[in-house]
């Protein structure tokens, strides 16, 4: 029994869970990984992702006038499928719809990986409420706070 694209995706909507697609509003036509930081996460509401990249010293330097906390840096024995060091610039966000999420695994554009472990995730939890660039709607979404 196959099970569809709107309850594979349902399945996977949890804080720390990480995503493996291309952004249309990078300039960059690779893929990357992001990680979903929504506390309660739902189809019927915008799904906050932060991305992973390997250009750590770029990033640092961009982000050099940001809290350090904004800027988190995962080495390779902190998570088996990154394969270089990465960070997570906190400062910016994707939003993505549970149906943009369906429409990528249809068209076979998304890729999932495990849990980013919790660790991670309290680091990443924190750039992103620590960030004075983050929107406080966003960062409610992030604690799990009501609008």
């Amino acid at each position: 029994m196959e099970i569809s694209a709107e309850t594979h995706i349902s399945a996977l909507l949890r804080q720390g869970n990480v995503f493996y697609f291309e952004e249309a509003t990078f300039l960059s036509d690779e893929p990357h990984n992001f990680v979903l930081l929504n506390r309660q996460p739902s189809s019927e509401q915008g799904l906050v992702f932060v991305c992973a990249t390997s250009k750590v010293e770029k990033v640092r330097r961009f982000r050099s006038r940001e809290p350090a906390s904004t800027i988190v840096t995962v080495g390779l024995t902190e998570y088996e499928h990154f394969t270089k060091e990465t960070v997570f610039d906190c400062n910016t966000y994707v939003v993505k719809s549970f149906a943009d999420l369906v429409r990528l695994l249809k068209e076979g554009r998304l890729k999932t990986r495990p849990h980013i472990g919790d660790v991670i995730l309290k680091r990443l939890v924190k750039g992103v409420l620590d960030s004075r660039l983050v929107e406080p709607e966003i960062k409610r979404e992030i604690a799990g706070e009501p609008a």
